[in-house]
């Protein structure tokens, strides 16, 4: 669903004083070779999003790691992560047709995601999930199937967590009797009808809102920091107020998650309650009148007109862009990758003017409006090759990577536009206070004139042509005197610099002849679970192994001389490795600097040394034991607990108990603290967690869901159940317990 709407035109500037001469100079190529931010700024002082459209998660969490964390972007958005319609052609709009709330799908596993979430925040990055709340599924009618499996019938309103009760419908709702929109002027035909033939969710009910809010918490509890709402007209800004008051806080800063939401621009006559003006309480809303002002500029040589857009929404409370999704398959559509050099310096100047909270957008080429991502055979996305003629890495191209650095300088400092120059059309050229200077020239010639840069007199490196590093510049640099310099701006391309960028050392590849060959670098991301009484230890996760093979330098296999790897929780730990060549490692875990308490198998026995190359990939690896102090030589209990079938998709089932009484560490003054232990899914109702222990100990325990006891275990007639306990009796022993939970209190009968 587009609606664009664009502006009237402006006439244009007359040029502010600088006389222009035409030089030979090549236009800018655009590249997707990721030139790394020496000055990326800290979190605190980041606000740029990087919107990684339909990237799988695997795919995203590289991004973070080598890109986004690195070049200074402060988030991340994703593609709505739930579980959505297995259209037999897989269109790229398969992912807006949500049918479960389960994070399994099309984009990569919930395993997966959680790994993408936590490999970001690694890297200083948030993570913004698009979520869709206004609609659910369309199918053929009768059964269809989600990618995740999941059955439902859009012809009776039937889905997992929905049935046709909790649905907007015609004549209750939607006065047309065609149940969809048709006059767009109507607060209730916008709110109430569908849109494109989407079952239209109640949100203004209390079933609804408990659901909808359920799996944005269920998101925030996997370390989510915002959300984008989708269609976020069609909901209304009262409903949104209620499902967000029902929203708990981001788990990482304590405060309220990001929102911004879709909304476009008003028109004549309509409801004022639609306009974006008014859903600016609940959060950041789109602007698309900025994106269509500065694509009119661009294609009509206007860049003079740029510094004088003026915006319905107060910055503050804007989400700015270039394009997204929607937009660049408009019948008008605004610029994209497919126009070249024009699209990336559209971008430039979205980062350096300052308007709003930027947001970068990355995605694949398409030739057709419904065109799928790459994928598999089963609609699976596949992982993202950047510069391959299939994915178009905006965020990854050399000049956007500069300015999202001089970005972060402008916007920690809080500097104001000021010194704007233009030549009436192609050139413009401004500062930002007097620490960041840039000048974007759109025509088809190179330009040459002297500037008032505003900045302090010195040499500075021009950070998108040149390489900065360390107070060196691979170029010759730019001279400020007396606030002025004179520049030469390339056909379709630009020149910046900033105070971040002074030149204060030679460089030894001063000429660009003299730069060294580039030198290609591959990671490799290791994820790792390892025994949850890993943190009673007081000792952290290493990986060891032939690291000579890395370029890491070392003796291999030596105690000591492995890489600490970053604890994202108490049982998961990551690492990033880096490599010129496709290195071949075989590697094991351990603990501590000891070799002695290394990774052993379930049945304490030595395991084979792992192996990988590192290539561009993630690996997934499972720690069942550790030698020496813990758990080899105890014996295991296996709980698999049957629930009820009405257990919501998106809960976990917790166990809690007297852990202490097992002796191997696992909890001391936590005893019955719930959410301590998350049980594993591993089929139809059927959870399983496995218990380390020693001889002659009891364990006690108790079964909930979501690690709150507000949902603890019942019986099927709502009575309280006992404390369930095994005993082990021997040094070898193990036990296995299958437990059926009746009921769940505060959830379904009881």
């Amino acid at each position: 669903m587009t609606r664009t709407i664009r502006r009237a035109r402006r006439p244009a500037l007359l040029a502010v004083g600088s006389v222009l001469t035409a030089v030979l100079t090549p236009a800018a190529v655009l590249t997707v070779t990721s030139a790394r931010a020496a000055h990326a700024a800290s979190a605190l002082s980041r606000n740029v999003t990087a919107n990684l459209f339909e990237y799988d998660w695997n795919s995203v969490a590289q991004d973070c790691t080598n890109v986004l964390g690195p070049d200074g972007f402060a988030a991340v958005q994703v593609s709505p992560p739930q579980d959505s319609y297995d259209n037999v052609d897989h269109y790229w709009w398969d992912v807006y047709q949500p049918v479960d709330y389960s994070i399994d799908g099309r984009l990569g596993t919930a395993s997966q995601f959680s790994s993408m979430v936590a490999a970001c925040h690694a890297a200083g990055v948030k993570v913004y999930a698009d979520v869709v709340l206004n609609h659910m599924a369309t199918g053929d009618g009768g059964s269809d199937t989600s990618y995740g499996g999941a059955s439902f019938d859009s012809a009776t309103l039937t889905y997992p967590a929905y049935t046709s009760a909790d649905f907007h419908s015609y004549p209750a709702d939607c006065p047309e009797s065609s149940d969809s929109i048709v006059n767009w002027l109507s607060y209730t035909e916008v709110t109430q009808c569908r849109v494109d033939g989407l079952p239209d969710l109640a949100t203004n009910t209390t079933a609804v809102r408990d659901t909808e809010a359920a799996y944005l918490n269920n998101l925030i509890g996997l370390g989510i920091d915002g959300f984008r709402l989708d269609s976020a007209t069609e909901i209304g800004e009262t409903d949104i107020a209620a499902i967000e008051a029902l929203l708990t806080d981001d788990s990482t800063t304590g405060t309220p998650v990001f929102i911004t939401q879709e909304v476009y621009p008003g028109s004549s006559g309509q409801d004022s309650r639609l306009n974006p003006t008014s859903f600016e309480p609940e959060g950041s809303v789109t602007s698309f009148d900025y994106s269509y002002d500065v694509t009119d500029d661009f294609e009509n040589g206007d860049l003079a007109a740029l510094d004088t857009i003026a915006p319905a929404l107060p910055s503050a409370d804007a989400s700015s862009f270039i394009t997204n999704q929607d937009t660049e398959r408009a019948s008008s559509p605004t610029l994209s990758y497919k126009n070249g050099s024009e699209y990336i310096l559209a971008d430039e100047f979205l980062l350096a003017y300052g308007y709003g909270t930027p947001q970068i957008f990355s995605s694949f080429e398409f030739s057709s409006y419904n065109q799928a991502p790459p994928d598999a055979s089963n609609g699976d996305v596949t992982a993202t090759v950047c510069g391959t003629g299939t994915w178009e890495c905006t965020e990854q191209n050399t000049a956007i990577d500069a300015l999202v650095g001089w970005h972060d300088l402008a916007y920690t400092n809080n500097d104001t536009v000021a010194n704007w120059t233009s030549d009436g059309n192609d050139l413009v050229a401004f500062s930002r206070g007097s620490d960041a200077w840039i000048a974007l020239n759109n025509g088809t010639s190179a330009q040459t004139a002297t500037f008032t840069t505003g900045l302090p007199n010195g040499t500075y490196c021009d950070i998108v042509n040149d390489t900065y590093s360390n107070g060196a510049c691979s170029g010759t640099g730019i001279t400020v005197a007396n606030g002025s310099a004179t520049v030469t701006v390339p056909a379709g391309g630009s020149v910046a610099f900033d105070t971040a960028s002074a030149i204060t050392s030679a460089s030894a590849s001063a000429s660009p002849s003299a730069s060294p060959s580039p030198t290609t670098t591959y990671t490799e991301t290791l994820d790792v679970t390892v025994p949850v009484n890993t943190a009673a230890a007081g000792l952290n996760v290493y990986l060891n192994g032939n690291l000579s093979a890395l370029g890491e330098g070392g003796a291999n296999w030596t105690a000591g001389d492995g890489i600490e790897m970053t604890k994202v929780d108490d049982t998961h730990y990551t690492a990033t490795l880096t490599a010129t060549s496709e290195a071949a490692l075989a590697y094991k875990y351990y603990l501590g600097t000891s070799l002695g308490d290394i990774e052993e198998s379930r049945t304490c026995a030595a395991t084979s040394n792992r192996a990988l190359t590192v290539a561009n990939g993630t690996v997934t690896d499972t720690v069942v034991n550790w030698a020496g102090p813990n758990t080899c030589g105890n014996a295991e209990a296996v709980i698999d607990v049957t629930v009820p079938s009405s257990t919501p998709s998106t809960d976990t089932v917790y166990i809690a108990g007297t852990f202490s009484a097992l002796g191997t560490g696992m909890s001391s003054a936590n005893d019955w603290s719930p959410g301590l232990y998350p049980m594993t899914l591993i089929g139809t109702d059927e959870w399983q967690a496995i218990v380390p222990a020693v001889s002659g100990t009891t364990l006690s325990y108790k079964l909930d869901l979501n690690g709150t006891w507000s949902n603890v275990e019942e019986t099927s007639t709502c009575g309280s159940v006992a404390n369930r306990s095994f005993y082990f009796n021997g040094a070898d022993s193990s036990y296995t317990a299958s437990d059926t939970v009746g009921a769940w209190e505060g959830l379904g009968s009881c």
